[in-house]
């Protein structure tokens, strides 16, 4: 697995913050039952949620492409910023949502199912969740490597050659095997949370 790029620094240290609201609020849940005040311990829950939607999510998605392409234009990023900060936002929304109905009902009986109601930050239509920290992470690394990969494939140009990295899983394999073109290939990610890297012949 090659390493991550230099330019996702940011991007990395933005969804530990989400991994460490969701512990938060996770600890605070932990206490409602046996609480005297829940409330202030929700206020508590909803305060680390309102600071994650004051997050700059859009300036380290340039800074991921304009480590890759210096003299780049960072407004080439500008619909992968935005779609990462709406998705972001909509996750600590529903977030929101589910914290206080948790901390409304929580009891000694219910904590362990309420615990993933309080942080669920996106359902898919299967039914299965995913929380803050995770769902954050995932749509962070994806937009990140979107950004370095673009701002890889408007440095080298069209025509140019790379390979991919890191093609640890089966559909990587198959999308990034072998000499590949800016312009005709597809560069990564392949799937979400993918950590393959273009890299130059």
């Amino acid at each position: 697995m090659p390493e991550p790029p230099e330019g996702e620094a940011d991007l990395r240290t933005l969804a530990r913050r989400y991994e460490v609201a969701e512990r938060g609020i996770r600890d605070l849940l932990a206490r409602a039952p046996s609480a005297a005040d829940r409330g202030s311990l929700l206020k508590a829950a909803l305060l680390l949620i309102v600071a994650l939607r004051k997050l700059d999510a859009r300036t380290p998605i340039r800074t991921a492409y304009l480590h890759e392409h210096r003299f780049g234009d960072p407004e080439a990023v500008a619909d992968l910023a935005g779609v990462l900060h709406q998705k972001l936002d909509d996750g600590a929304q529903r977030a929101s949502v589910g914290a206080r109905r948790a901390f409304r009902m929580a009891t000694e009986d219910n904590l362990e199912e309420l615990e993933l109601e309080a942080v669920t930050a996106h359902e898919q239509p299967d039914g299965r969740r995913w929380s803050l920290g995770h769902w954050a992470g995932m749509q962070i690394a994806t937009s990140g490597r979107q950004s370095t990969s673009r701002g890889f494939a408007d440095n080298v140009g069209e025509g140019g050659g790379f390979v991919v990295q890191g093609t640890k899983c089966v559909l990587c394999r198959t999308l990034f095997d072998g000499v590949k073109v800016v312009g005709r290939d597809r560069l990564p990610p392949g799937h979400p949370g993918c950590d393959c890297l273009a890299v130059r012949v």
